[in-house]
């Protein structure tokens, strides 16, 4: 019993600063300061039951006194301890959303000239150039819905690029004056302009007509 409540007495001891003291017994029995509240008495603690272990029975003991005085025994707050190793990085954040577009930053200095292009290829000795050829004249017929078809063709080694026509004043004014013109385009397959009349009366004016085209050469 006595090693049981050296036990006790110890286990206060370390928690709240009791001082033990040595005693005239084989197992000294730790005595409780004057300023320090009394440990229990070995009477005032429950003797083991027959059948409870008694170590088990020495951990009760020892707690009813934590409990008793660990509001009384508390001593100064000790030092901080060091700062512990950094931790291992943490692994990557996801990828957070796209942020607005910005302003406008602004313009920037001009840059500088650029190197010389290299030199072209030369351009053609003769350039290009219009001539105009005259077709053969005609007359518009004098009978009612006759027609008449005029080309002017450009030589080999042109190309039409364009034409016209021209007609010539009435002979007679005293006959009615009324046609229909309805053509003057290039006949690209002929290499050649065409114009197209038709009289509109019986016995109809007349008058010539002659046509032109314009013919690019290079």
């Amino acid at each position: 019993m006595q090693k049981m409540l050296a036990l006790v007495a110890l286990s206060a001891a370390a928690l709240g600063g009791l001082a033990p003291t040595a005693a005239a017994s084989t197992h000294p029995v730790p005595q409780a300061p004057s300023a320090v509240y009394a440990l229990p008495s070995a009477a005032s603690l429950a003797a083991p039951r027959g059948d409870e272990d008694k170590d088990k029975w020495c951990e009760k003991c020892v707690k009813k006194v934590i409990d008793k005085y660990k509001d009384k025994l508390k001593g100064p707050k000790g030092d901080a301890g060091p700062a512990g190793p950094a931790g291992p990085a943490g692994a990557d954040g996801a990828v957070g959303p796209a942020g607005a577009v910005g302003p406008a930053g602004a313009v920037g200095p001009a840059g500088a000239a650029g190197p010389a292009g290299p030199k072209g290829d030369p351009g053609p000795t003769n350039p290009p150039k219009v001539t105009q050829v005259t077709g053969t004249a005609g007359n518009l017929p004098s009978g009612k819905h006759e027609k008449i078809t005029l080309t002017a063709t450009c030589p080999a080694g042109t190309v039409v690029v364009g034409g016209g026509f021209e007609h010539g004043s009435r002979p007679d004014t005293t006959k009615t004056f009324n046609f229909w013109f309805w053509e003057s385009k290039a006949d690209h397959a002929a290499n050649a302009w065409k114009i197209s009349y038709q009289q509109m009366n019986e016995d109809g004016a007349t008058f010539p007509i002659t046509p032109y085209a314009n013919c690019l050469s290079f």
